[in-house]
Order: C-alpha cells, then sequence, then structure tokens
C-alpha cells in the first residue's frame, strides 16, 4: 500500500527521486561521470615536429637535425609513457620524421664520399683516356703529312721546304697543329730523308713525342707499339 506521506522528506522512509533537483546543481564534469581529467598535450611536440620535418627537407643536413628531433621528442614520449600526457600526432609524426631524416641524411653523407672517392680514384683514367685519344689523333696527323710530303716528293722529284709547301702543291688545307695547338716540326735531314713530329704534351720530354723518321720508317708514339707505314 503506498504511503502518500513516502515522498514528504521528513518522512523516515524518504528517499529522493533520481532526477531530483538535488542532482540538478551539481556541476557537469568529467569527474561527475566517473571520466578521468583531460590530459595535457606533451612538452615540445611543435619543435619536434619543426625539426623532423626539416631534417627530411634539407638533405644530408637531416644527419644533424635528425638526431636534435629525436633528442628533444625523448621528454615528451616519456610523459606520454608515463601517463603524464594524452598521445599526440605531432609528436609522433616528428619522431617518425626525425627517424627519416637521420636515414635520409646519413645515406646522402655516405653518397657524397662515395661520389667524391670515385671521382678523385677515377679522374687520373680520364685524364689517361683523354691523353691516349690524343696520342691516337697525333699519330694519324703525322702519318697524312708524311703520306703528303712523299706525294710532294714525287710529283716535284725532291722533298718540300716546308709542310706548307707540300700542302700548297695539290692545294689543300694543311693541319699543322697537334692536339696541344703546337706545330708539327718537319725536318729535313738530307736529299731523301725527313722526320715529322709533334712535341707531345710535355715539351720538355722527348719520351712524350709522336713523330715519323724516314730512315726508320716508322710512326712512334709514346705508350704503344711502332705503327711501321
Amino acid at each position: 500500500m503506498n504511503d502518500p506521506w513516502r515522498n514528504n522528506p521528513r518522512h523516515p522512509g524518504y528517499r529522493p527521486e533520481p532526477n531530483s533537483s538535488a542532482h540538478e546543481d551539481e556541476e557537469d564534469t568529467p569527474e561527475a561521470y566517473g571520466n578521468p581529467p583531460m590530459l595535457p598535450e606533451p612538452s615540445g611536440r611543435v619543435p619536434v615536429f619543426v625539426m623532423g620535418l626539416l631534417s627530411v627537407v634539407l638533405g644530408f643536413v637531416g644527419l644533424i637535425l635528425g638526431p636534435i628531433a629525436l633528442i628533444m621528442s625523448r621528454t615528451g614520449r616519456r610523459e606520454i609513457r608515463e601517463g603524464r600526457a594524452r598521445r599526440d600526432g605531432l609528436m609522433t609524426a616528428g619522431f617518425v620524421l626525425g627517424i627519416v631524416g637521420t636515414c635520409f641524411g646519413a645515406f646522402m653523407a655516405l653518397y657524397l664520399v662515395f661520389m667524391f672517392a670515385f671521382f678523385t680514384t677515377m679522374m687520373p683514367n680520364f685524364e689517361n683516356i683523354e691523353y691516349e685519344a690524343d696520342v691516337s689523333r697525333a699519330a694519324t696527323e703525322v702519318g697524312k703529312l708524311r703520306q703528303l710530303v712523299l706525294s710532294f716528293e714525287a710529283r716535284e722529284d725532291r722533298l718540300p721546304a716546308s709542310l706548307r709547301e707540300a700542302g700548297d702543291g695539290i692545294g689543300e688545307r694543311l693541319d699543322d697543329v697537334d692536339p696541344w695547338n703546337r706545330l708539327y716540326v718537319y725536318t729535313v735531314k738530307d736529299e731523301k730523308n725527313f722526320e715529322i713530329r709533334s712535341q707531345g704534351r710535355n715539351i720538355a720530354d722527348p719520351s712524350d713525342d709522336i713523330y715519323y723518321d724516314r730512315e726508320r720508317d716508322k710512326i712512334v708514339s709514346p705508350e704503344k707499339k711502332p705503327k711501321f707505314g
């Protein structure tokens, strides 16, 4: 049987309704519903992200900036692990970018060291290849000049006084400059013998010369076997 006095606060069996005004005045906070308070953001989240981003963008400089970003993130990540700060996407992104920037910077640094060592090692080989090409060109041109002199001799029954005279005799434009921009030296030894010589790359070193000597009837060039004509 319902007691009409049960809803009277003075009644010994009085129980307030769940939605009574006694609860309406309470502050609407997470604690009131049993939720934990909102944790703060981890320390240094923005600087960590900026340093991590720069470590990726600036190439091999990331080898310096990347580790700085990782060191700066230690405090914030410790706060997250210990529950003193909430998980943060910016902190995580900065940490990951710091790792990527460090690896990329290390790769770039190793690449630069490799390229420097490669060119330092290979440059002499490139110079040798260029030198051998110049020697081959000089030997070919000496052979052409030799043939020009022999053709003049066959027509005139004498040796020309100069390479210019040998070229003028057939109206041919004479290229009498060697690959090192020096004139070929033409020497008449006697009525039958002559020599055509390029003084090579090093004018002070006779062993560097490329030449044809009619007495030996061969074209001689350095670092190559004599070429008989």
